[in-house]
């Protein structure tokens, strides 16, 4: 009887908690200002919780296409007398690899618990010219300006780990105006694809299972489950472009200014290999030069990137038909406020 009541009115306590919370973070995201502040904060608390999991920089390590480019830039870029910040640490490792090259002083950043994960591996690999600290990166002062900054601030959707904002920032404040960022050259591709069978994963009212079908609830999901149409695929997952690919945004971190940055992508394609339209991938290239680059195009070698995978109703185009891409991108660092749209002529 006792269990009972207990249970009972933690149940009760733990649903107005839930409630109590729901309606705050309506009442926060009702107004814009409360809303990109309620959205900074909780990017960076799943980032810092994300970037602390070990497996996570397990799996960024074991990247050999990721770490061989940053190797070769950072050797080719980095000199004795320079002075380095790298953003986002984590492991530590592109620091280490500067401090091979005899970089003459080097500042890692890090908002996350696993800066002290790389100041060990410094330690055991006496490599002592690296000041780790563990800030936020708008944060960090400095007495001087540094020759190159460092980072690997690209997420699933590029931007959202805030890559223009941080970078741009130290940029402005910190960076010499005879430095570098590595990398700071980026395209970015949002292509119509067919996926290979076995990864395709049709719209719920698409969908006929021995008999039983789902048609009834197209207009009940498109009113409400839109984020639902996005999923995240390995590049190999992707059978085939059906267009002739093309840069849909190119910008480059050393001029880049986040508040002039494209917010629509808007595009008219002829297909050029027939195919069934399952929706559009989201790939980048990141570059150092024009010789050093890495990326998750279908055709790179695999990275730890997945690729996002904006799905639509799945429609046969033969080769010579149009389609049309409409992407809306309000928040770029919240890819769950993305919209998109296309049309197929």
């Amino acid at each position: 009887m006792v269990n009972r009541l207990l249970e009972t009115i933690l149940r009760l306590v733990l649903r107005l908690e839930h409630r109590l919370m729901l309606w705050l973070k309506h009442r926060l995201q009702a107004r814009p200002l409360t809303s990109r502040v309620y959205d900074r904060i909780i990017l960076e608390m799943k980032n810092r919780e994300h970037f602390t999991e070990m497996l996570v920089h397990e799996r960024l390590l074991a990247d050999q296409a990721r770490t061989d480019a940053y190797y070769r830039a950072i050797t080719r870029y980095v000199a004795p007398t320079d002075t380095v910040i790298e953003l986002g640490t984590g492991s530590g490792i592109l620091s280490l690899f500067a401090a091979q090259c005899g970089a003459r002083k080097i500042v890692a950043i890090d908002h996350s618990d696993i800066i002290d994960v790389a100041n060990r591996v410094a330690k055991a690999n006496e490599l002592g010219q690296i000041a780790f600290i563990k800030t936020r990166s708008k944060q960090l002062r400095l007495a001087e300006r540094v020759d190159v900054i460092l980072h690997e601030q690209i997420g699933k959707y590029v931007f959202d780990e805030q890559m223009l904002a941080n970078i741009t920032d130290l940029r402005d404040r910190l960076l010499k105006p005879s430095g570098r960022i590595l990398p700071s050259r980026f395209e970015v591709f949002f292509e119509a694809a067919k996926l290979r069978e076995k990864y395709r994963v049709p719209l719920m009212w698409e969908q006929d299972i021995h008999g039983v079908h789902f048609a009834g609830l197209r207009p009940w999901y498109e009113r409400t489950v839109d984020p639902g149409k996005r999923m995240h695929v390995r590049p190999e997952h992707i059978d085939y472009l059906l267009c002739q690919p093309e840069k849909a945004l190119e910008f480059d971190l050393m001029t880049v200014r986040e508040e002039d940055f494209p917010r629509t992508i808007s595009y008219s394609r002829s297909v050029v290999k027939s195919g069934r339209l399952d929706g559009f991938c989201l790939y980048f290239r990141a570059l150092f030069d024009d010789e050093i680059a890495f990326g998750n195009a279908p055709w790179d070698e695999t990275t730890d990137w997945m690729v996002p995978f904006f799905r639509t109703p799945s429609e046969d185009c033969a080769s010579g038909r149009t389609i049309e891409f409409n992407l809306s991108m309000a928040e770029l660092t919240a890819p769950e406020k993305w919209r998109w749209s296309c049309n197929v002529k």
